[in-house]
């Protein structure tokens, strides 16, 4: 009798568990409810006019209870701008924001969010007037509510982009380039996608700090699933607008953060091997040549990503294993805080568990498949290093829970100086196929500080330092920052990091401006460039092995 009542009692404690996880469980229906119109009225996609920012004009909130209901966001915003007389002038300016939300086996959560971004992007193509595309998705413990912290984060940085793509053509004409700032298309409409999973699946520490196992699996399944036709689509959208190959005029920018860099990874990662790996046959010639390495769309960055390195592996081995032309410019970006415990310490953990008995050829392969790809020294190419003072200051005091702690009010923002030391790095730019095959933007050159190569043009305070076994322009990025620059895992939005990435994009992406060309090494006794086999790799250790090597 007290066995069965030990096993009684221990059911009950199960079910209590079970019942007070299932009470601590997030909502599983979309955030973002209202989506497109149904027959008999004419379809079409539903959309609110709505405020961000604390001093809200006649429109309603965009983290209301009404406003944040719509899958579909005509947001407004104040920002500065500084008159040619050097006073300074409030302005109101919009974009628009877009949810699409996924569930926990991948599927659309509703199809329709993803069809009203469609609808949205074609009303915006009136005029001629291209876009461009910033998608997030973000990580653990977040999702779409209208009070996430991600949803407001993401909010100012796009707000940051809007400003930057209205003046482009002012910091442009600083270069004579002439007409609108040496681009044949006026501002474009900046659209933002953030793309919603469970992220958050239970409430409470204690809860939430366990769902690790399952909120891993859900990114993988998220990635292979929904999202991957969304990006798709979005690329295929922007491959459509651009006839001329023209990667100037739509672009498309994708960004993952901690899970959500394994959302995004597990979408592409197929697709930027098989752009790593393309080659070509060389023009009036038998022979063959590896072609430009493209991204997936325009760029892509991910941000303290929680995945293992044995997962990027395979592009690893591809990338280092070739060279490229000059005009190859960067194609992915992975950044990771040396200080990012969540990563660093808590993945490693977790993974041992999970890779109990599984076997490792090396004790390289055991790193890869326990820890993730931004701790492994094994891919590191570059360093973000902080070069200023002290330390930002930390969460901003006064911020709302409904708000961005990291990133301040975009109106306090000056564009003005934001672009002043970065004017002078852009370049009037080609547009069409004939000018780039005549001419390449001048490429970006280093100085070689310790042994690395340095870049110091990102922001006052940090410097971009690049390892000498890698070639100069080896487009996919492995980067350790340090944690003044990111202080943690979630860290993520703070002014020393969003200055550098809004200006690696503004270089790279919207300019188009490569790093330094310089020799690959030769693999094999004889090895040409162009050889039909390719025998070239742009990593090389000082010892003289392959950077693929395990030994």
């Amino acid at each position: 009798m007290g066995n069965r009542m030990s096993r009684a009692l221990g059911g009950s404690l199960v079910l209590l568990v079970a019942a007070g996880a299932l009470n601590a469980c997030t909502q599983f229906a979309p955030y973002r409810l209202k989506t497109v119109t149904s027959p008999p009225a004419p379809i079409t996609y539903d959309r609110v006019d709505c405020f961000s920012g604390r001093r809200a004009p006649t429109l309603q909130p965009c983290d209301g209870e009404v406003a944040g209901n719509y899958s579909v966001q005509h947001r407004y915003y104040r920002y500065q701008n500084l008159r040619d007389d050097g006073t300074v002038e409030t302005r109101l300016a919009d974009y628009h924001m877009a949810f699409v939300e996924f569930d926990d086996q991948g599927w659309f959560a509703d199809r329709r969010q993803m069809e009203a971004l469609f609808m949205l992007l074609k009303d915006l193509e009136q005029g001629d007037r291209h876009v461009l595309i910033l998608l997030y998705a973000h990580g653990w413990k977040h999702n779409a509510d209208r009070c996430d912290s991600n949803v407001h984060c993401f909010s100012r940085l796009v707000e940051r982009m809007d400003i930057l793509e209205r003046h482009l053509d002012d910091v442009m004409a600083k270069q004579k380039c002439g007409g609108k700032g040496g681009r044949d298309v006026a501002p474009r409409h900046v659209v933002a996608v953030y793309v919603g999973w469970r992220g958050l699946s239970v409430e409470g520490a204690l809860l939430s700090n366990i769902s690790f196992w399952t909120r891993k699996a859900t990114a993988e399944r998220v990635g292979r699933g929904g999202v991957k036709e969304l990006l798709v689509r979005l690329n295929d959208y922007r491959r459509i607008r651009n006839p001329q190959h023209d990667e100037f005029k739509t672009q498309l920018v994708i960004t993952g953060h901690s899970f959500g860099g394994l959302v995004i990874y597990s979408a592409l990662s197929h697709a930027l091997v098989d752009r790593a790996a393309r080659v070509q046959r060389e023009r009036g010639t038998s022979d063959t040549a590896y072609s430009v390495a493209t991204s997936f769309g325009d760029f892509v960055v991910l941000v303290n990503p929680a995945f293992e390195g044995s997962l990027y592996e395979p592009l690893f081995n591809v990338a280092t294993n070739r060279c490229y032309s000059e005009r190859q410019r960067p194609v992915m970006l992975i950044v990771t805080s040396s200080a990012d415990d969540a990563t660093g310490i808590d993945f490693p953990a977790a993974r041992f568990f999970n890779t109990l008995f599984e076997h490792a050829g090396s004790a390289a392969q055991g790193e890869s498949i326990r820890q993730t790809v931004g701790h492994d020294p094994r891919y590191e190419s570059h360093r973000l290093e902080w070069r200023g003072g002290s330390a930002p200051a930390g969460p901003i005091p006064g911020e709302p829970e409904c708000g961005c702690q990291y990133l301040g009010l975009t109106e306090d923002f000056k564009w003005w100086e934001f672009t002043a030391t970065a004017a002078s790095k852009l370049v009037c730019r080609p547009y069409t196929e004939k000018e780039r095959a005549e001419r390449v933007p001048p490429p970006l050159t280093p100085v070689i500080e310790n042994g690395r190569r340095v870049y110091r043009l990102y922001g006052d305070d940090v410097a971009l330092s690049g390892d000498m076994s890698y070639s100069a322009n080896y487009p996919y990025l492995v980067i350790t920052a340090d944690p003044e620059i990111i202080p943690d895992h979630n860290s993520i939005y703070r002014e020393p990091f969003v200055e550098f990435l809004q200006k690696f994009f503004l270089f790279h992406v919207a300019n188009a401006r490569p790093f330094e060309n310089d020799m690959c090494y030769r693999e094999l006794p004889g090895c040409l460039a162009g050889s039909p086999i390719p025998c070239e790799r742009s990593c090389q250790r000082p010892n003289g092995a392959a950077c693929t090597s395990q030994e």
